[in-house]
């Protein structure tokens, strides 16, 4: 069980860095397309993380990984 709440913490602390990257973000001065680019980026990697470890879609067959 300790494996298990180690994961969700580890989980939930990356997704706490990369929130508050997102909102450093917006005070960084570069183009806004860069601003975009680096959001989109930190989305995609919270939903693989969201998706991965609260899902439990890291356990399932390579073709709902994919999906």
């Amino acid at each position: 069980m300790d494996d298990h709440k180690s994961i969700y913490l580890k989980n939930a602390i990356w997704l706490a860095i990369l929130t508050i990257l997102e909102v450093g973000i917006a005070y960084i001065e570069i183009s806004r397309s860069g601003q975009v680019v680096l959001l989109l980026a930190f989305a995609a990697t919270k939903m693989m993380l969201v998706a991965m470890i609260y899902m439990h879609l890291r356990h399932e067959t390579k073709v709902l990984k994919r999906i």
